[in-house]
C-alpha cells in the first residue's frame, strides 16, 4: 500500500461506502462527504458497471479478488483504467470490504492491448512475480506492525506467523523497544501471542505480561484458519481499552490477506509451468489457469473461447529438414500465436505440435476471427535452412464455453474436434464447433 493508493471500505451486506481516502477522492473528483453513506452502485464511477458488480459478489463471497484493468470514471468526465484489489474482512463481527486501486493509466487503444510483434513473450514473469510478491508482502507486514504500534499508542508490536511444522508460533516482525527481533518462537500457551493461539481470540491483558505491563492481541485468521497474531505491548497498568482491539482486528484482516498472497506466491514459485522450448505456459500451465478461467465464466456467466492449433506435415517438416528445423518452426508458431493475443489470454503447448488458446470475455464469433489472424500469420512463415526454405501452417478448431463444454476437459476436447475438421477439410483453415 502507498500513499497513492485509492481505498474505499464499504459495508459487505449494504454496498454503502464508509470510508474514501483522500487519494480516491481527489480521482473521483468529489469530497469525502458525498460518498459516505451512499451505495457504490448508484454513483456511476465504475465504467464497466457488470464487471464491478461482478467484481464485488465475488470479493464479498470469497474473501478475495484482483482485476488488472477496471475502467473507472473520474472527473472532467474521463476515464482511466486501475488496478483494483479487494479483501474482506469482519469488524466487530460485521464483514466489511476494502478496495485498493493503485496503478492508474489512460485508456489506451485496444490494439495496444496485444503484445508486440517483436515483444519478448516469458512466463517466467510468473516466477519473478513470486520473488516481487514476497518483497512486498515483507514491507507490507512491517507497516502493518508499526501501524499497530502507532495507532494504539504502544511501545512496541509484533507479529507472529504458525510454524505447523514446529507447533510454534514464529515472530517475524517487531517495532518498538525490548521486543526480540525475528525469528524467536512462541510455544501454545506463552506470553500474549501464545495466549491468542491458544484461545483462538484476541486477548487483553494487564500487569501480566513482563516486561511489559499491558498487551493487546488479535488472531489473523483466513477462512477460520489461524495464520498467526498481532500483538501489542505497554510499559503503562491498562494502557489499552476495548475499543482499540476492532482497530487491531482491522489490521489484523489486512494481514491475513498478505499471508495468504504469500503463499500463493510461494505455491507459483514451485509449480513448472513453463514449456522451455517455446516459452508459453505448458500443459500444467494451462489446467491451473485454465481451469480458473472455465469456472469463471461458468460462475459469472462470460463468454470464454478455446482454440486449438495443430502444425499441419509436422512429422513431414522434422523427417525433411531435421528436428532441429521442427523445434525452430515450434518456437516461430509460439511467438505468432502470442504477438496476437491480449494480455489476459492464455497461450499454451498442450503437446507435440499443438498449441492451445483462452480467449477470455470472447464468444465463438469474435474467436473464429481472431483463429483467422492466427491462421494468417503463420502462413507467412518461411524457415530458411540447408535444404531450402520450410513453410509452415497451421490448422484451427474454435470452440466455445456452454452446455456441453462445461469444464475445461471438454472445452479443450471441443475444440481439438473442430481443429480434426480442419484438417480433413484440407489443412491451413479455421473450423468452428458450436458448444
Amino acid at each position: 500500500m502507498t500513499p497513492r493508493d485509492g481505498i474505499l471500505i464499504l459495508d459487505a451486506e449494504r454496498a454503502v461506502i464508509e470510508e474514501a481516502n483522500p487519494f480516491f477522492t481527489e480521482l473521483l473528483g468529489c469530497s469525502r462527504e458525498e460518498l459516505l453513506g451512499r451505495s457504490y452502485r448508484d454513483l456511476g464511477f465504475l465504467g464497466d458497471r457488470t464487471r464491478g458488480e461482478a467484481l464485488f459478489e465475488e470479493v464479498r463471497r470469497d474473501g478475495y479478488v484482483r482485476c488488472d484493468r477496471l475502467p473507472l470514471r473520474v472527473r472532467d468526465d474521463g476515464t482511466v483504467f486501475v488496478e483494483l484489489v479487494g479483501n474482506s474482512y469482519l469488524v466487530d463481527d460485521r464483514k466489511v470490504i476494502q478496495f485498493n486501486v493503485h496503478g492508474v493509466s489512460p485508456r489506451r487503444p485496444e490494439a495496444e492491448e496485444r503484445v508486440t510483434e517483436g515483444e519478448e513473450f516469458d512466463p517466467r514473469h510468473l516466477l519473478r512475480l513470486g520473488h516481487d510478491v514476497q518483497r512486498e508482502v515483507t514491507s507490507l507486514l512491517e507497516k502493518i506492525t508499526e501501524h499497530a504500534r502507532l495507532l494504539t499508542r504502544a511501545d512496541a508490536a509484533e507479529l507472529l506467523v504458525c510454524r505447523p511444522e514446529r507447533d510454534a508460533l514464529e515472530r517475524v516482525h517487531a517495532s518498538g523497544a525490548g521486543v526480540p527481533g525475528a525469528g524467536v518462537h512462541v510455544r501454545r500457551g506463552e506470553g500474549l501471542a501464545g495466549k491468542v493461539w491458544e484461545t483462538g481470540q484476541g486477548v487483553l491483558l494487564h500487569g501480566s505480561e513482563p516486561p511489559y505491563r499491558s498487551g493487546l492481541g488479535a488472531p489473523i485468521r483466513w477462512q477460520g484458519e489461524l495464520l498467526g497474531v498481532l500483538g501489542c505491548l505497554s510499559d503503562r497498568e491498562r494502557a489499552f481499552v476495548e475499543s482499540e482491539a476492532g482497530l487491531l482486528d482491522v489490521l489484523a484482516g489486512q494481514a491475513a490477506v498478505a499471508i495468504v498472497n504469500s503463499r500463493l506466491s510461494q505455491e507459483i514459485e514451485q509449480l513448472a509451468v513453463v514449456d522451455e522450448l517455446t516459452g508459453v505456459f505448458n500443459r500444467r500451465g494451462l489446467v491451473i489457469l485454465g481451469a480458473r478461467e472455465v469456472e469463471r465464466a461458468r460462475r459469472l456467466g462470460h463468454p470464454l473461447a478455446a482454440l486449438f492449433v495443430d502444425l499441419d506435415h509436422f512429422k513431414n517438416l522434422n523427417d525433411e529438414y531435421s528436428h532441429e528445423v521442427g523445434d525452430r518452426a515450434l518456437k516461430e508458431v509460439g511467438r505468432r500465436i502470442h504477438s496476437g493475443m491480449r494480455r489476459i489470454d492464455t497461450v499454451a503447448r498442450y503437446g507435440g505440435e499443438e498449441f492451445v488458446v483462452l480467449l477470455v470475455e470472447t464468444p465463438l464469433d469474435s474467436a473464429v476471427e481472431v483463429a483467422e489472424r492466427v491462421r494468417q500469420a503463420v502462413e507467412t512463415t518461411n524457415l530458411a535452412t540447408g535444404n531450402g526454405t520450410a513453410h509452415v501452417t497451421v490448422s484451427v478448431g474454435v470452440a466455445a464455453h456452454g452446455p456441453k463444454t462445461r469444464d475445461l476437459e471438454s472445452l479443450i476436447r471441443r475444440a481439438d474436434e473442430a481443429m480434426y475438421a480442419a484438417k480433413q477439410a484440407g489443412r491451413n483453415r479455421v473450423v468452428a464447433l458450436a458448444s
